[in-house]
């Protein structure tokens, strides 16, 4: 573009322009201009006038103002866009300067947006964008070139307009709810009436007139605590009323005689007048801090409930529950598919009923990156605001609001519905952004065990195949010369390293079946003790060095329900993990007990312990002891495939060290029963 700008084209280029400024919801205009640009194909710009009166740094609300322009211009070069800026003395003339300069340079500004702050009517909170009343839009058609094309764009102030509060002239302080004021304030004034009454039969010589009315005064304030301008108004005729009817001469006579009388009613509703109007605007300001107060705790909630949540659907659950319990109406979230982001096609609740006027203006805020549907210019029919979820990195999607008769549709509850929309767009962004540290955690993980694996692999299983190798290829070339014990050791020491090399293999292969839940144990009641006799006949070879000691004799009336070659496959793997780690020519000793409720399977070798610091570990996958375990082949699976299948079954397996040396491991069997017991339950049957 810096080419294009030094040397005049010989043809129009087309271009498209947005105007930022120092408004904070600026962004509505970059994504729209984004969207525009990527449509028709053709660069785009973002232009930001500096003028006199914002050049007045000293100024703090200018300062702010220009910083806020800054961070617009930031955003807009990271969606893409070629940024300018320059000084004119007021907005208009520097737009149409620039314009007019880029005609001059080569270029043909397609599309102009400009963002449009204008009045609308209270009806419906929407500002025209093709018929704008801007005056500064209108001064700017008037600079610009004839034919310019110029797209207004509505962006509702950060802030909303100061009003005075308190002032309630409306009928709507008679109905809607105000009834129970109206009582309180008749009872108000037929309290102070009575109190009057009963001080000056106390007091009749203190109590005179003149203390009649700072009574009806404090009544009047009361009042105008807790209602409109009008009620209280109301209230303080009553009350001069009620103390001309008791108190002033001739009593009970509401008759206005004089010019004084008239002047005192006239005097005493100006003060009474006074007070409720202060009274209550302090009560409305304090009923506004208070609107602002839920609205944020119901905005905090909404952020503190969705942090527990991990997933997108867990997520969006949690924030359609608070939005919709705080606003109390339907929200809808709409989203677009991975692989046509131009359309949306996910729609959160999935059992609510879009309209077509609903379905368009969803699809219209997707498109144009705008507000559309109620109150708005685009849409109006549709019964939900719709408002893009859009963060500085990415667009989100949509949310949708209905727009119920009871929702006040103020400057107030507009500026809360944006602050809805970005709180949503930035928790939503936020559960993305983790869910992808997680995926990149996992990967990493996933690597680290990966390479593990290669490493124990091209270690652990090359050095039995090796051993065997060896072992095999001296016994074919040297049988002759060999005597038939060493010819037996060669074939000895090749079978074991065999069932070295068979033992690696499976636990690999277990251990993947276990975390991919591809193994479906075949539960089943058998003795434990067909259990264990099985897995001496297996294990006899592999502990010819050790002496076993299984008591069969114990607990000979019970049975488990188990997988019975999985449970077989956990004693296996700690017999040979007690086989590995104990000297040889010492016992392992397996013996069946009752420990409370739960069946108990424990072994025990004599060897030297387990480190304290590493009893847990042991059962992590790929954990050895260094020291012993630099000289001891295996992979590091086999305590972690026991345990694992425990827990598949609702067991465990607990290690301890014995107080006289070695370790005791704790098979936990919960699923057990006495046969005594079923032989009852099977005559009871």
């Amino acid at each position: 573009m810096d080419a294009l700008v030094k040397d005049p084209l010989p043809f129009a280029f087309p271009l498209v322009v947005v105007c930022v400024s120092g408004n904070p919801r600026s962004y509505v205009l970059l994504r729209a201009t984004k969207r525009y640009a990527e449509r028709i194909g053709v660069p785009w710009m973002a232009l930001h006038i500096e003028t006199k009166k914002s050049s007045l740094r000293f100024v703090e609300e200018n300062r702010k103002e220009l910083i806020s322009a800054i961070k617009n211009l930031t955003l807009a070069e990271e969606l893409g866009a070629m940024t300018s800026s320059l000084y004119a003395p007021m907005v208009e003339d520097g737009i149409a300067q620039f314009v007019t300069q880029k005609k001059a340079e080569g270029f043909d500004v397609k599309a102009l947006f400009v963002g449009d702050t204008s009045g609308v009517p209270r009806s419906t909170g929407a500002v025209s964008e093709h018929k704008s009343t801007s005056p500064f839009i209108l001064r700017l058609k008037r600079l610009l070139p004839v034919g310019q094309s110029i797209q207004p764009i509505q962006i509702t102030s950060h802030y909303p307009a100061k009003k005075l509060k308190g002032l309630h002239f409306s009928l709507r302080d008679f109905v809607e709810g105000n009834l129970l004021n109206a009582v309180c304030a008749v009872g108000a004034v037929a309290g102070a009436t009575l109190l009057i009454l009963l001080l000056q039969g106390i007091f009749p010589e203190v109590f005179q007139s003149r203390n009649r009315a700072p009574i009806y005064l404090i009544a009047l304030a009361l009042v105008a605590s807790r209602s409109g301008l009008i009620i209280s108004l109301a209230t303080a005729f009553a009350s001069y009323m009620a103390m001309t009817y008791y108190f002033t001469d001739p009593s009970h006579n509401l008759t206005i005689d004089n010019f004084t009388e008239a002047a005192g009613l006239i005097l005493f509703m100006i003060f009474a007048g006074v007070v409720a109007l202060f009274v209550s605007a302090r009560r409305d300001q304090v009923d506004r801090l208070l609107k602002e107060l839920k609205r944020f705790q119901a905005l905090f909630n909404v952020y503190k409930n969705s942090v527990k949540e991990l997933t997108y659907e867990s997520a969006l659950h949690s924030i359609h529950r608070d939005i919709t319990t705080a606003l109390n109406t339907e929200i809808v979230f709409c989203f677009p598919s991975t692989y046509q982001p131009e359309k949306l096609i996910y729609t959160y609740p999935e059992k609510i009923n879009l309209s077509e006027d609903d379905d368009a203006a969803c699809n219209s805020c997707w498109e144009d990156g705008r507000p559309t549907g109620f109150g708005m210019h685009i849409h109006p029919k549709s019964a939900f605001r719709f408002k893009p979820l859009v963060t500085s990195t990415a667009d989100i999607g949509v949310i949708g609001i209905r727009i119920t008769r009871t929702m006040d549709l103020n400057p107030a509850m507009i500026e809360l519905l944006s602050s809805v929309a970005d709180l949503v767009a930035l928790i939503l962004e936020r559960i993305t952004i983790e869910q992808k540290m997680e995926e990149n955690r996992v990967e990493a993980e996933r690597e680290k065990l990966r390479s593990m694996l290669l490493s124990s692999v091209s270690h652990d299983l090359k050095t039995p195949l090796a051993s065997i190798i060896g072992s095999l290829s001296v016994h074919q070339n040297m049988f002759a010369a060999l005597p038939e014990e060493q010819r037996q050791e060669l074939l000895a020491n090749a079978l074991d390293e065999a069932y070295r090399l068979d033992s690696f293999i499976t636990n690999i292969l277990d251990m993947t079946r276990l975390e991919s839940k591809q193994v479906k144990f075949r539960k089943e009641w058998i003795p434990p003790q067909d259990i264990l006799r099985h897995v001496e006949k297996r294990m006899k070879e592999r502990l010819r060095f050790h002496k076993l000691n299984i008591h069969y004799d114990t607990m000979m009336n019970v049975e488990l329900c188990a997988d019975v070659m999985m449970t077989e496959q956990v004693i296996q793997n700690l017999l040979d993990n007690a086989g590995k780690y104990t000297p040889f020519g010492t016992a392992i000793d397996v013996t069946l007990e009752q420990a409370g409720p739960d069946l108990v399977i424990r072994i025990r070798d004599y060897g030297p312990g387990i480190p304290d610091d590493s009893i847990e570990k042991i059962f992590d996958k790929y954990t050895r002891l260094k020291k012993r375990d630099a000289k001891i082949a295996g992979t590091g699976l086999g305590l972690a495939i026991a345990r694992t299948i425990m827990h598949e079954q609702c067991g465990d397996i607990i290690v301890a060290n014995h107080p006289d040396g070695g370790a005791i491991f704790n098979v936990i069997v919960r699923n057990w029963r006495k046969k005594e017991d079923n032989k009852e339950k099977e005559e009871a049957a």
